[in-house]
């Protein structure tokens, strides 16, 4: 708890009268919007996508008191059947959250800062519906209270799709679309998500909305590398107004975005992702893909553009710097080659070798004998990696799938 200054003008000495000895003053969040009496509707999702919380303003009159402050929901049978299974000693709805617990205060203003979440085990975000902030203070011979009213808003969803010619035919989700709203807006338990549709979203906007929905739908074209997003509808399929959001690459930049360089806790409540239309490939697909761009090209000791963007590759992966494609000291300490007494070209094939040896070839989602053998390769030459040809845990990690820590 913080002190703020006090606000000269506004003491009384007397507890009686017609000041209230404690009182809710405001509710708002950085941009100084008002959520206190209910004058605008809270998105406490929106709220912690942008690290921000809603700092509630209390003022103390007159005398020291002890003061408690705390949020609770208006009895309903969404909040009550929810929080049946929180129930316990430290935790009794309805009360959601004590921000002020037997604070001896001295007269003056304060505030508490909330980030929206509830005090059970799993500090949910407060569900949608009505709260009242409650704030009362005591002394030996008397207590007095103020409440306050709290509106948080409904959920967000965000759906994404397709509208475009390509060839002769229209590839489209229009429709699948359509039907998310109308499914999503109103829901058969009474509650409902308040929907955005797009066919023509980039996927660095997409990532941002993503990250204060709680319910994400994609009706396109995916594949083991990432989701795939188009930036026009209703006119012919154009490459260049294509962009990706990558699944585990790292670096990426409007209009791509990568999942893998978001914040640890950037997903934690989206409880619902649909992926409806490509599928975006097994275990096997992606560390297909990911050899895939292990390969040099021919042996030939040239050190050209499929060397070099292997070579990227490759250091990305592996936090080798700087990630440029050249053999540097690192990369080659990695590959345990040394340079001493060697011409330019023979360093050259004895790195690509190095690199080719990885090499899968084609992405098929089947664990064939070409990626059986490169999987035993990069197991022994990375230390730590029992050589099994199986893609365990340690494996993936060390390919950054599934790996958020990853450098890449």
């Amino acid at each position: 708890m913080m002190r703020l200054n006090l606000l000269p003008g506004l003491m009384t000495r007397s507890v009686a009268g017609l000041v209230n000895p404690v009182l809710i003053v405001s509710i708002k969040d950085k941009l100084s919007t008002e959520y206190h009496a209910a004058k605008t509707d809270a998105n406490v999702k929106m709220l912690d996508f942008l690290s921000d919380q809603l700092r509630i303003e209390y003022r103390v009159n007159s005398v020291k008191q002890k003061v408690n402050l705390w949020v609770e929901y208006e009895s309903s049978k969404i909040h009550d059947d929810f929080y049946k299974q929180y129930k316990s000693k430290t935790f009794v709805p309805p009360r959601v959250a004590w921000l002020v617990k037997d604070a001896e205060l001295e007269p003056g203003d304060y505030y508490i800062d909330w980030d929206g979440r509830d005090q059970t085990r799993d500090l949910r975000l407060a569900l949608t519906g009505k709260y009242l902030v409650k704030i009362v203070g005591a002394r030996a011979t008397w207590k007095s209270s103020h409440t306050t009213k709290l509106v948080v808003s409904r959920p967000e969803a965000c759906g994404y799709g397709i509208h475009y010619k390509k060839g002769r035919s229209w590839e489209s989700s229009k429709d699948e679309l359509k039907h998310l709203e109308k499914s999503f807006e109103k829901l058969k338990d009474g509650t409902g998500f308040d929907v955005t549709t797009q066919l023509d979203r980039p996927a660095g906007g997409a990532m941002e909305d993503i990250q204060s929905a709680a319910v994400f739908y994609f009706g396109g074209h995916a594949n083991p590398f990432g989701i795939v997003f188009h930036g026009l509808q209703g006119k012919r399929y154009s490459k260049r107004d294509r962009s990706l959001m990558y699944t585990f690459g790292r670096g990426q930049t409007h209009p791509h975005a990568s999942i893998a360089d978001a914040k640890e806790s950037a997903f934690k409540d989206l409880f619902l992702i649909i992926l409806n239309g490509c599928k975006t490939g097994n275990q096997v697909s992606v560390a297909q893909v990911v050899f895939r761009k292990f390969n040099p090209g021919p042996v030939d000791g040239d050190h050209g553009k499929k060397t070099i963007a292997a070579l990227q590759w490759f250091q990305k992966i592996h936090a080798l710097p700087p990630a440029d494609g050249t053999k540097n000291t690192f990369t080659l300490q990695w590959f345990n080659i040394s340079s001493e007494g060697k011409s330019e070209k023979a360093l050259t094939r004895e790195v690509q070798e190095k690199l080719r040896s990885y090499y899968a070839g084609k992405t098929t989602g089947k664990m064939n004998s070409a990626t059986k053998k490169a999987l035993k390769n990069y197991q022994t030459e990375h230390p730590g990696l029992k050589v099994t040809g199986e893609f365990d845990a340690p494996t993936l990690t060390a390919l950054q799938i599934g790996d958020r820590q990853s450098s890449l």
